[in-house]
């Protein structure tokens, strides 16, 4: 059902979409039912997001090709 949420805290959304090459790189899993490496990454919960955002040196050992 539809329904009027207001939020009362700040919300951010990044910028640009993570793409499955470098979620697979980073979280060695691609739980993308449409498989494409420059897609974004879908099918992901918020924990998996929150894990993903709380990792940056998971990050910073990435090398990828833009």
């Amino acid at each position: 059902p539809v329904r009027l949420t207001v939020l009362s805290q700040d919300f951010y959304i990044g910028m640009f979409p993570i793409t499955q090459h470098f979620y697979q790189q980073v979280m060695n899993a691609n739980p993308s039912y449409f498989t494409n490496p420059q897609s974004p990454v879908e099918q992901i919960t918020w924990f998996d997001a929150v894990e993903e955002s709380l990792s940056p040196a998971a990050f910073s050992a990435v090398t990828v090709k833009v």
